[in-house]
């Protein structure tokens, strides 16, 4: 499981501005946004229960309402990286 470091948040920052909202931050900030959408909560329940041993694939968590697509993918380092959009969902 990958995590973006708290030092590159700033730049990262930077980035975000150019396009539409979303939450940025870590599991531990959760609670803070699940009033804002009823399906929230289970989600978040989920990151918090995964203990990264779980099998890649689709893991329903409200149907197809909210699931998670769990996968192993060989990553790139943060400087290489750039950030994507799911206009789709939600």
């Amino acid at each position: 499981m990958a995590w973006l470091a708290k030092d590159s948040l700033q730049s990262s920052l930077a980035q975000l501005s150019q396009i539409d909202p979303m939450i940025l931050g870590t599991i531990d900030h959760a609670a803070r946004y699940e009033a804002l959408h009823p399906l929230f909560a289970p989600a978040f329940a989920f990151l918090r229960s995964m203990t990264g041993s779980e099998a890649p694939g689709r893991h329903e968590i409200a149907g197809d309402d909210v699931f998670a697509l769990v996968q192993e993918v060989r990553t790139i380092p943060a400087e290489q990286a750039q950030f994507e959009a799911h206009q789709v969902y939600i």
